[in-house]
This record gives structure tokens, sequence and C-alpha cells, in this order.
């Protein structure tokens, strides 16, 4: 990943000392005194991106004489599609769109599968001492099969007094003056002269390249705002339990994504509804914290030096100490602190809001944990408490993961309250946040697993079973034991232990997904003539010996004499589509249909044969009112049942 610690208010001048000069820099065919010295400094872009996901590429430039006439020029494979495009100059407050020279492309000497557009260059309309300029394109792609290569070049006019075009007649359209020549325009940065071709633009300066992936889609849901609808979504608490949150060390940290600049991520209201802090995303991507109603720069209290509007999830986390110490995190590194701390900056919050409702907002967020605890160092991208358990009352405000559907998103923790009645027994408080129109719960690319390892489980065999987990993090992590139960009584036995590859930790440079690591396992058990109930769970076991943590239970119903083995549709609940996966251990006549709560047939999805081997069956329910449902797979020899949950 190419650093991008330029956002510091885009301070190109230091980056240009630490950016190699390009190797395949050429002599200028005609006088440097003639062209202007603004160059690109940099291409910035997201190693990988999920197919169907939008993304940012970002340019930045030194500026160049106002009176000069420059444009900037871009190529990029023909399957993406460019969704806009804008530009921000040095300590600007707000971006500016940028718009194309459709003609002026077409002059251009393209690579076969390449497009080219060339957009005007923002310099000329801004303060003449600004010290950089960054552009912003921000693209969309469904291809999954190669890796997109963009490219970038400066163009300027040789002789700036050669009028650029004529005056059109009217009715007419407007035309070059005469037939467009390469001594008038050139590329200029990199210097290649007046070829009009891109085959020469390479390297990390001037081009980058972006690998489209497929299978992070649809790995978890995350809480995504659609600014068209004015998005944000209300925090439901007892003023007096955020109050108190804030009167102490705490840790707010959460994974976003985004591919706009100049957004509300958090609103943070004091009592009085008109004063507080919010956290933004500026113009240039960068996170920062303000004071807000906000009138000059210096209400800006932290900026990060890190850009978050590429189109890839980033981990951010903002925490205060008991010194009084505001540290910004963004993916796993300290990117600025305040000695500001919450005895002022955070006093009286009482109201809380994601996004806010009188901005346009587009960005998904997902794993937002209010903690009771500060942070010093990188540990705090560790997903410590993903899940929540009894003991982390103690620990946590709340933890939200946005897996469920509807208008609310549930905490998996309550608040611990004291009545306000003396004579009272503290209670527990739901904590949930109210979503506006514009607020949904979605499938996402989110890069958040719940669990420290997710296992699953599948019959492969009538004697086999089969077991396949994921971790995401083996910080600690010895070895793994599968442990199995017999019916819903009786203790766990251990049954097969696998080595940890103890290479997998969160790590803050990976700014796309949570690093994975993949483990399968078998183990096989006596044929049976009927059906029996086991649970397997998996413990993750530290250098010591001693379990650090459980998964979740599975459900195997194992059965000798079956022939088909079906697995629980994903997702559930649902809305309103969902997929059943089911396997066959021969050809086989198979029937799968559906019913309702009460035992009425609601659809026949399948009656035919089918050959041995693994199979999909996609449900599309958007006709079916919301409720609970039964999908059952009938075959000669075998009958399942499985519950499904369609919500709307």
């Amino acid at each position: 990943m190419v650093v991008i610690s330029y956002i510091n208010q885009l301070r190109l001048k230091a980056i240009s000392r630490v950016l190699s000069i390009s190797c395949f820099l050429v002599l200028s065919l005609v006088s440097r005194t003639v062209l202007a010295d603004g160059q690109i400094q940099a291409v910035i872009a997201p190693d990988e991106i999920p197919a169907g996901d939008q993304f940012t590429i970002i340019v930045t430039g030194n500026p160049v004489a106002k009176e000069q006439n420059r444009m900037i020029a871009i190529e990029f494979p023909e399957n993406w599609k460019i969704v806009k495009a804008y530009a921000a100059e040095d300590g600007a407050t707000e971006s500016t769109p940028i718009s194309q020279d459709e003609e002026f492309a077409s002059y251009f000497e393209r690579e076969k599968g390449h497009a080219i557009r060339v957009f005007e260059d923002r310099t000329r309309v801004y303060a003449e001492n600004f010290e950089g300029i960054a552009y912003f394109f921000v693209f969309s792609s469904q291809n999954v099969t190669s890796t997109g290569n963009f490219k970038a070049c400066y163009l300027e006019r040789s002789d700036p007094s050669i009028p650029a075009l004529k005056e059109p007649k009217k009715g007419k359209k407007l035309k070059p003056q005469g037939r467009l020549k390469n001594f008038e325009w050139r590329i200029v940065s990199p210097n290649l002269g007046a070829n009009f071709s891109f085959s020469q633009v390479s390297g990390k300066r001037y081009s980058h390249a972006v690998k489209l992936m497929t299978g992070w889609s649809n790995t978890s849901r995350s809480l995504s705002l659609n600014g068209n609808l004015h998005a944000s979504a209300r925090l439901i608490l007892r003023p007096e339990l955020l109050r108190d949150f804030f009167d102490h060390s705490f840790t707010i940290r959460w994974w976003m994504r985004s591919v706009s600049g100049e957004q509300t991520i958090f609103k943070f209201l004091a009592a009085d509804s008109l004063s507080g802090v919010s956290v933004n995303v500026n113009p240039f991507g960068q996170i920062d914290v303000r004071r807000f109603p906000s009138t000059n720069d210096s209400d800006v209290v932290i900026l990060s030096n890190v850009t978050t509007c590429d189109g890839s999830w980033h981990h951010v986390a903002l925490s205060d100490d008991a010194s009084g110490t505001i540290r910004l995190f963004v993916d796993g590194f300290v990117d600025d602190s305040s000695t500001v701390g919450s005895s002022t900056l955070f006093k009286d919050i009482s109201y809380c809001s994601i996004g806010a409702p009188e901005s346009p907002e587009y960005f998904s967020i997902d794993e937002l944990q209010f903690l009771m605890q500060s942070a010093v160092s990188s540990d705090i991208t560790a997903p410590s408490l993903a899940v929540a358990a009894r003991d982390t009352l103690a620990e946590a405000l709340a933890l939200f993961h946005f897996e469920e559907f509807g208008r609310l998103a549930h905490s998996s923790v309550a608040a611990i309250s004291h009545s306000r009645d003396s004579l009272a027994h503290p209670g527990i408080e739901p904590i949930y946040f109210v979503l506006d129109s514009g607020a949904a719960i979605v499938e996402s690319s989110s890069p958040v697993l719940l669990d420290r390892a997710v296992l699953s489980v599948e019959q492969s065999s009538p004697t086999k079973i089969t077991f396949g987990w994921k971790a995401t993090s083996e910080a600690g992590v010895k070895r793994y034991e599968l442990q199995r139960r017999i019916a819903t009584f009786g203790e766990y036995e251990k049954t097969v232990s696998v080595e940890a590859k103890r290479h997998i930790h969160p790590s803050p440079i990976e700014r796309t997904l949570v690093a994975r690591a993949s483990y399968f396992a078998a183990e096989k058990l006596p044929q049976l003539s009927h059906d029996i109930d086991l649970y397997y769970r998996l413990a993750l076991v530290g250098d010591n010996d001693s379990v650090l943590y459980y998964t979740q239970p599975v459900k195997l119903e194992f059965g000798g004499a079956r022939d088909v083995f079906v697995e629980q549709n994903k997702p559930n609940p649902f809305n309103p589509k969902t997929t059943v996966n089911f396997r066959l251990v021969k050809k086989a006549t198979v029937q799968i249909a559906v019913y309702d709560i009460i035992g009425r047939e609601v659809a026949v999805l399948l009656d035919g044969n089918l050959t041995a081997g693994k199979h999909s069956l996609d449900i599309d329910a958007t006709n079916w009112p919301a409720g609970i449902y039964f999908y059952k797979v009938k075959t000669n020899k075998t009958i399942v049942t499985k519950k499904m949950i369609l919500v709307k």
C-alpha cells in the first residue's frame, strides 16, 4: 500500500523530497522556461477493492502559474465507470467538481481496452499562495478477472499565447483553431513531450494498479447512509448515562468506508443541542475532530494523516485517557493527539448521532464500540470485545454489530443505570440507534467478523464429518481444539487438535480486510441407522494451555442413512433474498418446498432430478409477508426441515 501521509494539509513539497525522480523522464523538446513547474506528485489508490464497490483514486500535484493553460488526463480500463470527479486545494474547506473536455480525449493514442478522460485543472481558480492540489476520481466496476491500471498526466500548452478556440458562429459547434498540433500541447508531468500517449507513463508516481476481488461481499452487514435522503441515526440513551461515559477515560472505535469527503461521521451534542463535538471527513478524506459551531480552522482539534475516502474499509478510534490527552487512531496507528481533554472538549455531552440530518452523508459504518477504557497503542484494532459477554458490562457502554434488520440498531450490551428512585435497585436499559429514512442496515463487504474464529461443520459422508474455520486473529493462540457434545446434555469432549499457523494478526497496514487464515479437519464416526444431534465448538488455546476463547456451538444433525445434507439458509434472517446450499451423496430426485408457520405450502422451489455433489438454490421472498417459514428438502430416503425468518 502506498504511504499516503501527504494528506496532512497536502504538504506536497515535503513529499517531493521523499518521492524519487522517475527514471523515464526525458529531455523536454522545448525550453523549460516556457512550461510551468507544476508536477504530479503521487497517484494513490486502494490496492484491492471488492468487485462492484465504488473506490476513489487520488492524484496530487503542485500548483502552477495561474496564466498557464493546463489540464489533467487519466487512463483507466474501459470497464470501469467513472462516477464523479472533484478537486480541492491545500487548506480548502470544501471541494469543487471538475468537468470533462470530451473532445480533447479523442486526440490521445489509447491502449486497447482502456479509456481516456481529460478534465479541467482547477489551479487557475484557486488562491495564488496555495501549496498543492488533489484530484479525486470515483469509479465503480463489476470486473473481477484482472488488475486494472490507472495512469495520470498533466497537459499544458507549449505557448500560452496561442488562442485555444475560435469564437463559434451562431448555431455552429465550437471547434479548435485549425488542426490541433502536438507542438501546441504536451505531456509535461511526466515530461514526455508531444506524443499524446500513455504508453510511457508508468511507475507509482504516475500510475497505480487496483486489484478487483471476489468473495468479500455479503460477509457482514453494516449501517449504510444514503445522503439523497439526508441520512442519520440517532442514539437513544438517557443523557446522564452518556455524560457519565464522557466524564471518564473512553474509546470510541469503528470501521468505516467512504468514497467522498466533506461528511459528518458523528455529532456529539451538549445539553443545549447547539454546541458540541463532531467527527468528520474533510475535503481531502482525512478524519478530523472539531468543535461546533465551527468558525475557523482553530476549531479542528485533531487531524489525521490518512485519507479514508478511497473505497477501502478503515479502522478508526478516538480515545481519551485519564490525563486528558485525546488520541486519534486510523488503521491502528496514532495519527494525531491533543492535550485538549474530555474535561473541555467533551464536557456535558448528552446526545449522539451517526451522520447529520441537515447535510447529505454517504458512508458505511460497522462494529461501533463505546468502550470505558483508553487506548494508547495499535492494540486498538484487536477485536477483544467483538462478542458481548457477561463481563462486558464493566468494559463497554455499548457494542453495535449492525446484524439486525429493521429501523433500530440495538447494542448487544445494555447500560446499567441507577433508578431515580433511591429505594430501587440498579436496572438494565437498552441502547439503540433509531434509523431515519436514509439509513439502513444492509449486506456489505465489511471486513468485520464478530468472532476471532468462525466454525462450519458438515457431514460429508455417512461416517465422515468435516470442519472448516477462519481465524481473524491468532495473537496468543497456540492451537485449536474441536470439541463435541452429544445432544443438549453432557460435557464437551476433545475430538481434533490443530496447531495454529501463528502468523495471523489484525494488521493496521492491511487497510482493506482483517487478516484471515483458513483451517480444515475431519473425524469419522460409526454409521448410524437413525439421526442424532451433535454440537461442535472450537476452543482457542493459548501458550499456557488455557482456553482463550470458545466459538458459538454449531448444531449438526448426524445420520448414517441420509442421502442429502442441507445447510442453514444464508443470510438468516433475510430480506428479501436468501440461499440454501445442499449436497447429494448420489443422483436423486429432490423436492424443495416452503411452508408458513401454520403449515400451509407457500411455494415449491424445486422438483426434479439432480446429480451428486453440491447445489445452491436462491429464494426470492419479495412478495411474501414477513414472518417465520420452513423449507423442506425431500429425497427418496431423507426429509430435512429447517426454519428461516423473513423480515421487512
